[in-house]
């Protein structure tokens, strides 16, 4: 909430400006998600706003034009609507391997990165029965290179996007 609350105050005195409203709509997210874990530490049950907060996360809809955009409160995170529905996958290097056992360099560098979402069902046993969730999760990559070459997030998204 503090960047959003620094970002209200650096553009306050703006006038009309669509940063403001970001930020406060980006604070009052922040508050709602942080209110969300506490009452789910403490044991809380999800109440009917807390629900309905939930089940408006997103909505992927396509305009006339056929260009992908979303709606609700995920896509309201980014500053630009167009950015909810980019594919921006990330990666890290967590690993360096210098040589192998017998002591031949070989600079491996061992990555974790983000990959294509992947439709998940998640099946629940609730007193009224089973009931089934359908959402979006990313998938979750390992990769190593060689000669010590660490991968950028550019640089993986054209590894992913060239195939398997």
């Amino acid at each position: 909430m503090s960047f959003a609350d620094r970002g209200k105050a650096a553009v306050a005195g703006l006038p009309d400006s669509p940063a403001l409203d970001h930020f406060t709509g980006l604070s009052n997210t922040a508050a709602t998600l942080r209110d969300l874990a506490t009452d789910e530490l403490q044991g809380a049950p999800l109440s009917a706003a807390n629900l309905a907060f939930i089940n408006r996360a997103i909505h992927l809809e396509r305009g006339c034009d056929g260009t992908p955009y979303a709606d609700g409160w995920y896509a309201d995170l980014f500053y630009s609507d167009a950015k909810a529905v980019e594919f921006d996958p990330s990666i890290a290097d967590v690993h360096t391997q210098p040589t192998d056992e017998p002591g031949a360099d070989v600079g491996h560098v061992l990555h974790v990165a983000t990959g294509v979402h992947q439709l998940m069902v998640v099946t629940v046993d609730s007193c009224a029965g089973a009931q089934a969730y359908v959402g979006l999760a990313s998938s979750h990559s390992e990769h190593v290179t060689n000669n010590y070459e660490r991968l950028t997030d550019p640089d993986w998204s054209q590894l992913l996007t060239a195939g398997p």
